[in-house]
C-alpha cells in the first residue's frame, strides 16, 4: 500500500505517485480523496458548489473515489488517470494505492 502526503493540486500529487511507483508496479486499486471549498475543472459539481456559495453557503466538499481496476493499471495509467482529477479550492487531494506483490 502506498499512501501519499497532502498536495494542494492534482498534478503535485501526480508528481509524488510518480516517484514512489516503480515501472514494473502494477496498481489493483487506486482511492482519491479531494478536500476543500469547491472543485475546479468539474463543470456540473463546480456549477452546484458556486450556486450554493452566491446563496450565502459555505460548502466542504470531500470527495472519495475508490477505483477499482479491472486488470492491475500500470504506473502510467494511473500517472493519466491523476492527471484528470478536478483541482480542490483551498483544500489538499491524497491517494492511496494498493500495489500488487511482485513475482
Amino acid at each position: 500500500m502506498i499512501k501519499t502526503q497532502e498536495h494542494a493540486t492534482p498534478f503535485s500529487l501526480q508528481t509524488d505517485v510518480e516517484g514512489r511507483l516503480r515501472a514494473d508496479d502494477r496498481v489493483a486499486m487506486l482511492t482519491i480523496t479531494v478536500k476543500g471549498k469547491g472543485l475546479e475543472e468539474a463543470e456540473q459539481l463546480g456549477g452546484f458548489l458556486t450556486a450554493f456559495r452566491r446563496k450565502g453557503g459555505d460548502p466542504n466538499v470531500t470527495l472519495q473515489l475508490r477505483l477499482k481496476a479491472g486488470s492491475p493499471l500500470d504506473k502510467q495509467e494511473v500517472l493519466r488517470l491523476l492527471d484528470q482529477l478536478p483541482i480542490p479550492t483551498d483544500g489538499t487531494v491524497v491517494a492511496e494505492l494498493e500495489v500488487e506483490a511482485h513475482d
